[in-house]
């Protein structure tokens, strides 16, 4: 059985895909939470910051891959905090090609669609990035650590997922909010292609046994505003949607801008992993059974 090492493997993309994983690869986490768990997974501390023990640790379990998905993806904390973002969004990603390059590990990283301005939507693997935030910013820099690798895979996601009891994900604030009746404000024009967690590891499994490299966008199947992907969450969960509230980017004032529309092209991802994608209602169906299981 191969062995893949993930990074953030606690957080709401690492805890799903891990589990996804888990029956297929012998699972290794690597987390800064102390007390985590994961049934069926190998896990430890570490802390990718540290480069001779990331390197060293990672050495030792010699994994054949590593899934890369250990970030700070606070937008407004990262504009608050830039010394810490690049620190765990770069040389955190640095330090992780670092350890695959001495083991000859293929690394898959999780970048995200923010790194493009928002001005056009639909953005394909040949855009020029033109992030608008710090955390955009720090995550184009994680992508050319990366790509310096030979052996490396970046992955262009907007996830959606369970999240955890600690770090609930934007779709559980969603449920959770409706559930007790309370209204929760939606963009109405800010669009995006959200995958369920669960399917980026479907897409995974096939990237990983491919002889794939460079950059590919994995999303779901459909282009949809923030205020139209709740819609489609309070109808799956049964939720009153009278309760979403719509309104425009601009009526927020946040510490990071935010773009407007990341929404990204999967052709290429459909021509080399087959019509494996899915459209926001039937990933949440998945994530309805999936929280019903849990």
């Amino acid at each position: 059985m191969k062995k893949i090492f993930i990074t953030g493997g606690t957080g709401m993309v690492g805890r799903d895909v891990s589990n996804f994983l888990k029956d297929r690869y012998e699972i290794i986490i690597g987390t800064i939470e102390r007390e985590a768990k994961m049934e069926g997974c190998g896990i430890i501390y570490l802390d990718i910051t540290e480069k001779e023990k990331t390197i060293e640790t990672i050495s030792e379990i010699n994994p054949d891959f590593i899934i890369h998905l250990a970030a700070l993806t606070d937008v407004n904390l990262c504009e608050e905090k830039k010394e810490l973002a690049r620190k765990i969004n770069v040389e955190g990603t640095r330090n992780m090609v670092l350890a695959a390059e001495r083991i000859g590990a293929k690394l898959v990283y999780a970048s995200t669609n923010y790194i493009f301005d928002g001005k056009k939507g639909m953005y394909t693997e040949e855009d020029i990035p033109n992030p608008i935030n710090f955390y955009s910013i720090t995550k184009v820099e994680g992508e050319k650590e990366v790509l310096k690798y030979p052996n490396s895979i970046v992955t262009r996601i907007c996830p959606f997922g369970l999240g955890t009891e600690k770090n609930p994900s934007f779709t559980t604030k969603i449920i959770q909010e409706l559930a007790n009746h309370r209204k929760m404000n939606l963009f109405t024009d800010q669009f995006f292609s959200p995958i369920f967690t669960q399917n980026y590891a479907e897409a995974l499994i096939k990237l990983l046994e491919s002889k794939f490299t460079g950059i590919i966008n994995l999303a779901g199947s459909e282009r949809l505003s923030r205020y139209d992907f709740a819609k489609n969450v309070s109808k799956i969960f049964n939720l009153d949607s009278t309760l979403l509230n719509p309104i425009k980017i601009g009526d927020l004032n946040e510490a990071a801008e935010r773009p407007k529309d990341t929404s990204l092209d999967i052709t290429k991802a459909r021509q080399l992993l087959g019509d494996i994608f899915l459209d926001t209602l039937s990933g949440l169906e998945l994530m309805k059974r999936a929280k019903e299981v849990n």
